[in-house]
């Protein structure tokens, strides 16, 4: 969407009044800054006229707890997209702002706000925290975004039948009051779109931690020790790169002691029909693992060489 060519359009109420009620909404309340924007494109006008032009937009983000992705970097984004983040911002809001889903639309920005209002406490708008750098980081306790314990995995064999599926499409996020006992049901299907993380494009783009970083480590699932456990972004960690962490080790193999680690602690979530043979034939990979109990908490462990270690807990 290109910027409105005209900085003063003909509006029948003078233009102060529009500036006033942009300048009336809250800086940090993302989706009514946007259903404005979106109102008319007079009004799209006094926003692209603005001196800040997309840093408006992405400090705006920013405090809603919204980063970037990886290969979105700076200096590349701006380049290729001068609006980058006015257009995502709008993107966001049309497709996630106003979703139902429990913990996501308005209530997941609530959320955000709450937890960049706390950042800011600490570190400024557009500022990442970077352990190797500030000494700061070795005095705050970070909390994992809600989300990210609220996420499964689809088992080995959906995945099986579904291998062309992607990170996004495998990742569902658990429905409340349900229990996630294991099935074994062969006309089991993919889940449905409406819960998986390809629908939720703000939840991914959240910000994994209370205070935007650019590198964590995640540490042992009941015993295990995923193969790869760094997680990097410059631009802070979002929760879509934790998430491929977890989906880039779903297929690695479980020893037998690491499975038999996992039976003994977790006994009680196996059905009582499954013989010794059945439970090993699950616990194949970690995603058998993770399918039969589901990440439930993250603890922040305090700084590991370049930043956070966080330690794991299961259902």
């Amino acid at each position: 969407m290109p910027p409105s060519s005209s900085p003063l359009p003909n509006l029948p109420f003078p233009l102060e009044i529009y500036l006033l009620v942009k300048d009336h909404i809250s800086e940090d309340d993302l989706r009514t800054h946007v259903c404005y924007h979106e109102s008319d494109p007079r009004i799209a006008a006094l926003y692209d006229s603005d001196p800040q032009g997309d840093t408006f937009w992405e400090i705006l983000c920013w405090k809603c707890g919204i980063g970037a992705m990886r290969k979105e970097t700076h200096s590349a984004v701006y380049l290729a997209h001068p609006w980058f983040w006015r257009d995502l911002a709008v993107d966001l809001i049309h497709c996630d702002g106003f979703c139902t889903y429990p913990g996501c639309g308005e209530a997941l920005l609530k959320y955000n706000r709450a937890r960049m209002r706390q950042a800011q406490r600490v570190i400024r708008p557009l500022s990442v925290l970077r352990c190797d750098e500030d000494q700061t980081c070795h005095h705050s306790r970070l909390g994992m975004h809600r989300a990210l314990t609220e996420i499964s995995f689809v088992d080995e064999n959906l995945w099986k039948r579904n291998k062309r599926a992607g990170m996004l499409q495998q990742a569902f996020l658990r429905q409340p009051n349900l229990e996630n006992a294991w099935t074994e049901d062969a006309e089991q299907d993919m889940p449905d779109f409406a819960i998986t993380l390809e629908a939720h494009p703000l939840i991914t783009r959240s910000y994994a931690t209370s205070i935007p970083v650019d590198y964590l480590e995640l540490g042992l699932i009941q015993g295990y020790r995923m193969p790869k456990n760094l997680v990097e972004n410059g631009q802070g960690i979002v929760v879509r790169d934790v998430v491929r962490v977890f989906f880039e080790n779903l297929n690695c193999y479980l020893t037998v002691a690491e499975a038999a680690e996992f039976v003994e602690d977790h006994e009680d979530h196996f059905p009582t029909s499954w013989t010794p043979s059945d439970v090993f034939r699950k616990l194949r990979m970690l995603r058998g693992m993770l399918s039969i109990c589901p990440v439930t908490e993250f603890y922040d462990e305090g700084i590991m060489e370049r930043g956070h270690y966080f330690s794991i807990g299961l259902a």
